[in-house]
């Protein structure tokens, strides 16, 4: 082997080989066009003439981003913050609007600086600049199908019109739909060695503003975000979703099954409730977690990370049970009170101080209590 080169524009798919018998030189395939290899490694005896081991073609391209779980269909939740972003009225309708912001993607522990513009039609159009926290180096294959952050992307997105009849509690927000469609830079089809194009869908849903003297179409600042929902793709088998997702139930005493949100949270702090319609003392679980298969969880890379189905059939990350104790990685400590059906649970995550504090709600011994449990973890 003489050098390692390019094979149609893909770095390092190749080889230089000069042949030592007939002293002929040329370029082979070795993991270009989608991963195919033209030559292969071996060890041979002292008079080359017998092969003693063959070695096994490395791990290419294409493989390396499937493993991390490109080319799946996947579902990323993403948390929008606008700074500094001035009110449309009518009166100044014709003109476009700019803003900068934080595009919160908790699934790959990163926040991407964003620019805005707000057009007179109510369409929004939001392109990523660079990463502000979070790894820009790593992590980022079921997205991109390379490990770096790739700068530039650029989602228009319109007011699709629609109305949510199944959830009420959107009915208060407008839906804005976009995508936007890429070619991968160094992947390729096995099949035919043509370049791989990637298409996302961008779905995010802002108040609705009907203050005097605004456009609600236009309008978009201190939009508050919908109410936490359930996920339906990552909860047990044992826990059933209403319609709406608000609200899980037990059906099965099928292990400690989980229920993941429909958000997740990298920076800030945050605060939500549940509430115990019907639960036995040690029975229910709240608390916070990674999710599993996630890029920036612990399972990235990992060989059951992104091509095995999530064991969700136990708990996970930190937790308080309502019998008065927290729990994590299978260890229990005393803390808090005992809840009951119909307590309310309230939890505060301050994610910059690594912190989870629990609240409770209830009616304790025939009178309304609020009692801060103080820091779990």
């Amino acid at each position: 082997v003489l050098s390692i080169e390019p094979w149609n524009g893909v770095p390092a798919m190749a080889r230089r080989v000069r042949w030592h018998l007939t002293g002929k030189e040329g370029v082979y395939r070795y993991g270009g066009d989608g991963g195919r290899f033209e030559i292969v490694h071996v060890e041979t005896n002292e008079k080359e003439t017998r092969v003693k081991k063959k070695h096994p073609p490395p791990e290419t391209l294409e493989q390396c981003a499937s493993r991390y779980g490109f080319g799946k269909r996947r579902t990323s939740n993403i948390l929008l913050r606008l700074r500094n972003c001035p009110l449309r009225n009518g009166e100044c309708s014709d003109t476009d609007i700019s803003c900068d912001g934080i595009l919160e993607w908790p699934d790959f522990g990163a926040g991407i600086r964003v620019d805005c513009t707000f057009f007179p039609d109510g369409a929004v159009s939001i392109t990523e600049k660079e990463v502000l926290y979070g790894s820009k180096d790593s992590g980022w294959e079921s997205r991109f199908g390379q490990s770096s952050f790739v700068s530039g992307t650029v989602m228009v997105l319109s007011s699709t019109h629609t109305t949510n009849d199944c959830d009420d509690s959107l009915s208060a927000h407008d839906e804005l739909l976009g995508s936007n469609s890429f070619i991968v830079k160094n992947l390729r089809n096995k099949e035919d060695g043509s370049r791989l194009r990637v298409t996302s869908e961008m779905r995010l849903w802002r108040s609705k503003q009907n203050k005097t003297g605004l456009n609600p179409s236009l309008s978009f600042s201190s939009s508050q975000p919908p109410p936490i929902c359930f996920d339906s793709d990552f909860h047990a088998s044992s826990i059933s979703l209403s319609k709406d997702k608000r609200s899980v139930t037990c059906a099965s005493s099928d292990g400690r099954g989980v229920a993941f949100g429909n958000v997740g949270f990298t920076k800030g702090v945050h605060y939500w409730e549940v509430k115990l319609e019907k639960a036995e003392i040690g029975s229910v679980y709240v608390g916070v977690a990674e999710k599993p298969g996630s890029p920036s969880g612990s399972s990235q890379g990992s060989s059951h990370g992104f091509e095995s189905q999530p064991r969700l059939n136990r708990w996970l990350g930190w937790g308080f049970v309502n019998f008065r104790a927290t729990y994590t990685a299978g260890a229990e400590r005393v803390y808090g009170a005992h809840c009951h059906a119909g307590d309310t649970i309230g939890v505060l995550l301050d994610c910059d101080a690594g912190r989870i504090n629990y609240f409770i709600d209830g009616v304790k011994y025939g009178e309304h209590i609020l009692n801060d449990l103080g820091c779990a973890f």
